[in-house]
């Protein structure tokens, strides 16, 4: 399990702790921040999102340099939450000093949850854990939109303002481009509408009438590439059936360790380990299983077993980095994740659930009933033997 930063237990107890900078002590007056969350760890790292955002607003509002900055910046901040909100409400609350043109002035403001795109992106990293590549788009869908709104508290925007969006993108990139920004923007604003932070999602929905740039093509492996499997070396040969008849990614299947083919369970384990080099192999902690070994595979496995601390060595560069093998290309055509792609075509057209498909492909799914349990390995087992691949 991933640690939460600032998070700590004692006892049954889960605390955020935090030790306030040296230089602010005196102005925060204290040295610690130290704050119950209770005995649930899924609330405790819940809470401590909101417990870093009011500790990095002390720390913001402590380096100002005099109480008056320091109040005006208060002020300021106050009056973020306010907008958006009726007028009225807003000239009558307490804490308001303005005037009443200032309160319709603010009014006219989207409406704020005091969030920043950086807070979006922190939130979904503490609870998500989500691969380094995955957080980087999701950095830059959210900088598109920020840029676009022209507001750096985007969770006041609304289905208008997805909706231009969606128009400004599709004027500028391809569709699939524009479709798969709008579509991190949505996870995230799913995460945040989960934590309370806004009340609904505007970017559900807005895509469903917009079609590709490219007509989709069919998922399947044409009889010329498992023909010109045959015609590779064998290690190669195994390697495109390791993963053809296990649905693993190609960084997951060139990391395997000769410990990680257990053939005595019929178990192929995908674990995470330093010798993985640079990159790990690892996606998320969704890739973190065991795949049964399905019989067509047992002569590829035996052949390509090892008591060596690696399985692939050979595609491992100096650099540290793992290297997909050119025959993907340069011989059949085909890339490993087609084959990973097909396998997913297969199985939905057999009938076979999202969940057991995710847990053989190392997803997660996106539904309420995909979030309790994990498949069996005997359903995995009866899911490979369906998979067909044409003569060898």
């Amino acid at each position: 399990m991933a640690k939460t930063p600032y998070l700590i237990q004692q006892g049954k107890t889960w605390w955020f702790s935090r030790a306030v900078p040296r230089p602010l002590q005196t102005v925060i007056g204290k040295k610690l921040w130290r704050i119950r969350l209770g005995h649930d760890l899924s609330d405790a790292r819940k809470q401590a999102i909101s417990c870093l955002t009011s500790t990095d607003q002390e720390i913001e509002l402590a380096k100002l340099p005099t109480a008056r900055d320091r109040q005006a910046r208060r002020r300021e901040l106050h009056y973020q939450e306010l907008q958006g909100m009726p007028a009225e409400e807003i000239f009558h609350d307490p804490s308001f000093m303005g005037s009443p043109d200032e309160a319709d002035a603010l009014s006219d403001l989207p409406k704020s949850s005091g969030k920043t795109v950086e807070d979006i992106v922190e939130l979904v990293v503490q609870l998500k854990s989500p691969a380094a590549g995955t957080i980087k788009e999701y950095k830059g869908s959210l900088e598109k939109f920020r840029t676009h709104y022209g507001n750096d508290f985007v969770l006041g925007s609304g289905k208008e303002d997805a909706t231009a969006f969606r128009t400004h993108l599709l004027s500028r990139y391809k569709t699939s481009t524009a479709k798969k920004t709008i579509r991190y923007i949505s996870g995230l604003w799913e995460v945040c509408v989960d934590e309370q932070w806004t009340g609904s999602n505007p970017w559900k929905g807005i895509l469903k009438h917009v079609r590709d740039d490219t007509p989709k093509k069919r998922a399947e492996m044409p009889e010329a590439i498992c023909a010109g499997v045959v015609a590779l070396p064998p290690r190669n040969q195994a390697l495109f059936w390791l993963i053809a008849y296990s649905g693993m990614r190609i960084q997951e299947a060139l990391g395997l360790r000769g410990r990680d083919l257990d053939q005595k369970a019929g178990l192929i384990h995908i674990a995470s380990h330093p010798k993985r080099g640079l990159g790990n192999g690892i996606k998320n902690t969704n890739s973190i299983r065991s795949i049964p070994i399905d019989d067509r595979l047992i002569p590829w496995v035996k052949l390509i077993s090892t008591e060596d601390e690696l399985v692939f060595p050979e595609f491992l560069s100096a650099a540290g980095n793992w290297n997909t093998p050119s025959f993907w290309q340069q011989r059949l055509k085909c890339s490993p994740h087609k084959v990973r792609h097909a396998i997913a075509t297969q199985l939905r057209e057999k009938n076979i659930n999202e969940q057991t498909i995710a847990d053989l492909l190392g997803h997660s799914v996106q539904t309420v009933t995909g979030q309790y349990g994990q498949t069996t390995i005997k359903a995995i087992r009866q899911a490979l033997r369906l998979l067909k691949w044409p003569a060898k």
